[in-house]
């Protein structure tokens, strides 16, 4: 479609009859792909997966070893999903 374009990571190299080609070890497509809607069949881009443990530590205890405070994590975890689906109308559940 106009407008679709890649980006393209990779090797520029030369086949035995003298003719170029790309080795490409990475592609970003940027381009527009749906699924007919009520298709049973749809597909999901998962781009960026982040699960942290928060970064506050506030409860102090002691080490029964030799009495050193040990911080203890007590902030809520965060999760972190960025994606998208060929059917836009469909619910996506995690």
């Amino acid at each position: 479609m106009v407008g679709d374009y890649i980006n393209y990571a990779g090797t520029l190299a030369k086949d035995s009859a003298g003719r170029y080609y790309i080795s490409a070890h990475t592609i970003d497509a940027w381009v527009g792909i749906y699924t007919e809607p009520g298709a049973a069949v749809a597909y999901i881009n998962q781009e960026v997966s982040l699960v942290g443990t928060g970064t506050r530590t506030t409860d102090i205890v002691l080490n029964p070893v030799n009495g050193s405070p040990i911080a203890q994590e007590v902030a809520p975890r965060t999760i972190k999903v960025e994606g998208f689906t060929t059917a836009p109308t469909r619910p996506v559940e995690g």
